[in-house]
């Protein structure tokens, strides 16, 4: 009797804790699950966090993109139309700065008028051009005049060094002299009686230049100044005008 009694407190005694045991488990396991849930949960926010944050860097770079890409667009588009000003400035500087006021016709009116005011004179004149040139004084003129000292003549006017620009309308830079035509008598006239004519238009005012210079100097100047011939002054000036 006494030994079934034992035997019955034994086995109580291993249920119980059997039953501890397994509690302990299953508290064991439940705290674990929460664990990893609670970690699953943070990563999970953490992830959100950072995809967020990516989002906003994304979303950030695109605006500072776009905000570049805007103001590169609006300075190019500024520059074009600074450009283009200033293009438009220089042209009409350009046009500002120069005359227009010769023409075939009052080539033809000068050639008449030389005829007439060289038979008052005396003197028998005929026009010279570019590469077809006189002998003056063993000068080649024009061209040799018109290369502004560049392997030819410096022309000076009062001592000063002036530009001849050869013209067919006139036109020439601000302060340079348009040459329209050429006249001389130096097939005709004896020596140190020649004359050589610039006829010029500077800054839209005309000039007639002479020179009888018939040797060099150590400048390499062509000399060069207004003719005092108040008739041939006046005839030319009609003419351009």
């Amino acid at each position: 009797m006494k030994k079934w009694i034992l035997g019955l407190i034994v086995v109580s005694t291993g249920c119980v804790l059997a039953g501890c045991q397994q509690k302990q488990t299953t508290t064991q396991t439940t705290t674990m699950s929460t664990s990893t849930t609670s970690t699953t949960t943070e990563k999970s926010i953490a992830l959100e966090e950072i995809s967020f944050d990516s989002s906003d860097s994304s979303t950030s770079q695109t605006s500072k993109s776009s905000t570049t890409e805007a103001t590169l667009d609006t300075n190019s588009r500024d520059a074009n139309i600074q450009k283009m000003s200033e293009e438009s400035t220089s042209s009409s500087s350009t046009s500002a700065t120069v005359s227009g006021k010769w023409n075939a016709q009052k080539a033809q009116e000068l050639a008449t008028f030389m005829t007439s005011w060289g038979t008052t004179m005396q003197q028998t004149y005929q026009a010279y051009t570019p590469g077809n040139n006189v002998d003056f004084y063993g000068s080649q003129l024009p061209d040799q005049a018109l290369k502004n000292g560049n392997g030819g003549w410096t022309v000076a006017l009062n001592k000063s060094p002036i530009t001849l620009k050869w013209s067919e309308n006139g036109t020439a830079a601000n302060g340079e002299y348009a040459v329209v035509a050429t006249y001389s008598d130096a097939n005709t006239q004896p020596e140190f009686k020649k004359h050589f004519y610039f006829f010029t238009i500077k800054d839209g005012q005309p000039y007639v230049l002479i020179t009888m210079q018939n040797q060099g100097n150590a400048e390499n100047y062509l000399y060069v100044s207004e003719t005092e011939n108040t008739d041939l002054r006046n005839g030319f000036a009609n003419i351009v005008n």
